[in-house]
């Protein structure tokens, strides 16, 4: 059970509605998440996280594919299971080629070829941040450049990073349950869990 009480787009103010309804217009999504509808008691809250989320996914130069990777690949380093779902479910939508075991496996730093060169240059260091207290080194920020991306996307990877370990924090605080809908993925997926290996 969830520490914060769910506000469902039924029980929303006026104002929380709004901001509901640009959030499932803006993802395309028929259900609302439920790290926003957890959120909802507090709307200036939701409002300035959606507004953070929304300027780096929406408006960014990064693809969904790359977002997702690199999120994915941060909660799976953290070990928290709500984002590792969410981001997993998101994944596996995009592209049918991905499995859970090969998720686990990018996440790790073995892509088998199953995403480009500069993905895995991206998640690498994604997964260094996520198990780091340290700044970004000249030589992953170097490696970035080499991979191809440009100073932009570099500045969006590490924001990235840092908006997925505040939502990692934020998830574990609140206890979030998974979405009914991404646990039907997720079981659906070949029965394999979600789950950190050692």
């Amino acid at each position: 059970m969830s520490n914060y009480a769910c506000v469902n787009y039924e029980h929303a103010s006026d104002e929380l509605r709004a901001i509901y309804d640009e959030v499932r217009d803006t993802m395309g999504d028929r259900e609302l998440p439920n790290w926003l509808t957890y959120m909802g008691e507090m709307p200036h809250m939701v409002r300035s996280t959606w507004s953070l989320l929304k300027s780096i996914l929406v408006e960014g130069h990064l693809s969904p594919l790359l977002q997702d990777l690199i999120m994915y690949t941060v909660a799976y380093h953290r070990t928290v299971p709500y984002c590792m779902a969410l981001h997993a479910s998101n994944l596996i939508r995009m592209t049918e080629s991905l499995s859970f075991q090969d998720l686990e496996d990018i996440a790790l730093g073995d892509s088998r070829g199953f995403i480009p060169p500069r993905y895995e240059t991206a998640t690498r260091i994604a997964a260094t941040l996520a198990k780091s207290d340290c700044a970004l080194s000249e030589k992953d920020f170097t490696a970035l450049m080499n991979a191809g991306f440009d100073r932009t996307q570099a500045l969006e990877i590490t924001m990235l990073v840092s908006v997925s370990l505040f939502f990692n924090t934020y998830t574990f605080a609140a206890n979030l349950p998974v979405d009914p809908e991404i646990q039907r993925l997720v079981k659906k997926s070949q029965g394999h869990r979600i789950t950190h290996k050692s």
